[in-house]
């Protein structure tokens, strides 16, 4: 392997092993957050992606019908 490609693998190696060090208290929220996910409708980010999603697909679909 040359060596600037073992230093990138080495700097993502790194990096990702810097995501999962995580305090305990984080490993909890992160866990429960899989396990009992809140519903679209609570996380407003969510939401706002969807409905630029659903203004999107119907815009299509306009088109379409010309």
């Amino acid at each position: 392997m040359a060596n600037s490609e073992q230093e990138a693998l080495l700097q993502t190696l790194r990096a990702n092993k810097a995501i999962l060090e995580l305090s305990p208290e984080d490993s909890r929220l992160f866990v429960q957050s899989i396990l009992q996910p809140r519903p679209p409708s609570e996380v407003p980010k969510l939401r706002e992606a969807f409905q630029r999603y659903q203004s999107m697909v119907q815009g299509k679909s306009h088109q379409t019908d010309a």
